[in-house]
């Protein structure tokens, strides 16, 4: 019994692994769940178990937090303007950009990047 377990872990590590490389390498690109499961070959529904289970976030919230660090990055090292920073991290819009740095970081884009810089 111990060898399929550890064959079926292998594998589900396997799949983990292609999903974190597919949302590193695609975050600034408009992915989304199904994109991540089709490019680890899962079903959508057991590619958000799998991940959920093994990452500990939802895949959608572990895209965004991806984007909100790329974003903080840029924010605190470049001066592009907000809505750059927001299409360069993969927002689809500077309102969807708002929103989930607001919701994670609890002050605005422009907050932030003033005191990151003082």
């Amino acid at each position: 019994m111990a060898p399929d377990v550890d064959v079926a872990g292998r594998a589900a590590a396997r799949h983990i692994d292609r999903m974190l490389r597919f949302i590193a390498d695609n975050f600034a690109r408009p992915i989304g769940v199904q994109d991540v499961a089709g490019h680890a070959g899962l079903s959508q529904s057991y590619a958000m178990s799998l991940f959920r289970r093994t990452v500990g976030v939802p895949i959608k919230a572990y895209i965004t937090r991806i984007r909100l660090n790329h974003a903080q990055m840029l924010l605190a090292n470049s001066d592009l303007k907000i809505i750059g920073v927001a299409m360069d991290s993969g927002f689809n819009s500077l309102s969807s950009f708002y929103e989930a740095f607001q919701t994670h970081e609890t002050r605005t884009p422009a907050a932030f990047r003033k005191e990151t810089r003082q």
